[in-house]
């Protein structure tokens, strides 16, 4: 940009003025200037054409004042793309230099277009206005093709801007065309996957059609935006840490997923970001490449999985507990069957033995003895059947209620392994409502005092029922060998942990939780919380 160029004689300057007023008005912009590239470098506010507004005018006075070098992120970005630049915001960029004069005149919409001799620069036209402007191509194409006008009327320029024009406006960008050059550039805009380019302040150099078909930018001219600011204007700088991390070389490529919003729609993405640099004229520079895949399918596909496997898991839950409760109904008939009916039997036998006892001892001592001996395996079978019909459902539990039905347990449990067990029942009284409540929790209790015949090696143990915060809390305690909870785990063909699955599954099945609490040599507490059926509560 140092080399030698020709500039306007000041006398084409009130054309220009002329028709940057003309363009203000027509397009409806706020204030319209022209920059001149001068030979130091640098470029000068020749021609401003402010509003009505206070603000237009002493911005005006401003750039009057100042003189803008190449290093101006906005002139140097349009420069650099050899295209006009649009934004929708202007006072979210940054990096102008002018930025707070920009924010106190309330300038949002933005349009700089570059203009260019053979070989340089010439001059830099901007339009503010005081709302935001999206891209408009045709508004464009009338600024261009006015501005070219005028400054093809200027001796010495007229000619290589007349061929500018004869080469098409919207295709003079070399930079950009260099992206698009080859088999390399047909690649790029037919990818299955979104790639866009950026400069080394993360600037939109370039982007292909899949980029904009997943941000709905396909009828927006989004080269030279801000690449955080166009996707996260709430939120720019969500990538600023990777971005800095591969601009200074700190990582070669980055890989993250995100969700964006784009009008009121969700995308997932997953982001590659790789640094790479180009020489161009002799120059080397650094670019960004992201490449972007749309995860949003996969997403959905992901969730719809998942939400399989959770319904699958709520439908064998609720199959479970359909058997449990089929089991638990089939244990009530059968057991009713034995003790109705079985026992009945068997002790109206044993009642008619009983009466001929005396008559045969009369007659035979031998006899006797053996009817004595059916007396006594009868009574043995009825003892064993009324067992069998506690074990599947005690009479005294629907009869008296849990507390009874645990005493009669302890006792079975002294009397046939010596286990000494304390049944603690404080306030807790049995209802009609805590029917379900105590099934379970007899289950439970059956369940554990099981485990702690045949594993714990416990000599005492202990149940303990109570109301506490609207809930019927059991904790069963016992003076065991204790275990590792987290290492019992079910496997196929393998029954070993089945009992504590199913006493958590009975607990869980009335909205309630169990709790086991053991370490090797401490014995093994179980605490189970149920919700009083009068006071529901969700214990998750």
């Amino acid at each position: 940009m140092s080399r030698s160029t020709s500039y306007p004689d000041s006398s084409a300057l009130p054309a220009v003025e002329e028709a940057l007023s003309v363009l203000r008005r027509t397009e409806r912009f706020a204030l319209a200037q022209l920059w001149l590239f001068t030979e130091d470098s640098s470029f000068h506010c020749a021609v401003s054409v402010p509003g009505d507004r206070k603000q237009d005018h002493n911005f005006q006075q401003y750039c009057r004042g100042i003189r803008l070098s190449l290093d101006d992120a906005i002139i140097t970005r349009a420069l650099k793309a050899e295209a006009a630049i649009w934004y929708e915001d202007i006072s979210r960029v940054s990096a102008s230099g002018r930025h707070d004069s920009i924010r106190a005149a309330g300038y949002l919409g933005y349009c700089c277009v570059p203009l260019f001799t053979e070989n340089a620069p010439l001059a830099v036209a901007e339009f503010f206005d005081t709302d935001p402007r999206t891209h408009d191509p045709k508004a464009l194409l009338r600024i261009e093709t006015r501005l070219f006008e005028v400054l093809g009327d200027i001796e010495r320029c007229g000619a290589h801007f007349r061929r500018l024009r004869r080469d098409s406006i919207l295709s003079s960008r070399k930079r950009r065309h260099r992206f698009q050059e080859g088999e390399l550039g047909v690649l790029f805009r037919i990818a299955p996957l979104g790639i866009v380019i950026t400069d080394e302040d993360d600037y939109i150099v370039e982007a292909n059609d899949r980029f904009k078909e997943l941000f709905g930018f396909v009828d927006r001219f989004i080269v030279g935006e801000s690449f955080p600011t166009l996707l996260r204007p709430d939120n720019p700088l969500t990538e600023s840490a990777l971005y800095k991390d591969i601009r200074e070389g700190k990582r070669r490529s980055v890989q993250i997923e995100k969700r964006y919003r784009m009008n009121e729609q969700a995308i997932d993405v997953r982001i590659h970001l790789t640094g790479m640099t180009i020489r161009f004229d002799e120059q080397m520079e650094w670019y960004c490449v992201r490449m972007i895949e749309d995860m949003s399918e996969a997403r959905t596909l992901h969730e719809m999985l998942l939400q399989a496997e959770t319904q699958r898991s709520t439908e064998l839950r609720q199959f479970a507990i359909r058997i449990q409760n089929a089991q638990e109904e089939e244990r009530r008939r059968i057991a009713s069957d034995l003790h109705d009916d079985l026992c009945q039997r068997m002790s109206g036998m044993k009642l008619n033995i009983e009466v001929f006892e005396d008559q045969i001892r009369q007659y035979d001592e031998d006899a006797f003895h053996k009817l004595l001996f059916l007396k006594s395996q009868l009574e043995s079978m009825i003892d064993t059947v009324r067992r069998m019909s506690s074990s599947l459902r005690p009479s005294v539990l629907d009869d008296f209620g849990i507390v009874a039905a645990l005493r009669v347990m302890a006792r079975e449990h002294m009397e046939l392994h010596g286990l000494n067990i304390s049944v603690l029942a404080g306030g807790y009284q049995s209802t009609p409502a805590l029917s379900d409540c105590e099934t379970a929790l007899y289950r439970i209790a059956q369940e554990a005092f099981s485990n702690i015949v045949h594993h714990s090696h416990a000599s005492e143990a202990s149940i303990e029922l109570d109301y506490r915060n609207h809930q019927v809390m059991m904790i069963i305690r016992d003076n065991g060998i204790g275990f590792i909870p987290s290492a019992i785990a079910v496997t196929d063909g393998d029954m070993h942990g089945m009992g504590l699955v199913s006493m958590r599954e009975r607990a869980e099945h009335l909205k309630g939780r169990l709790r086991i609490e053991s370490l090797p040599g401490s014995g093994t507490t179980i605490t189970v919380f149920l919700p009083h059926p009068d006071q529901p509560r969700d214990l998750s």
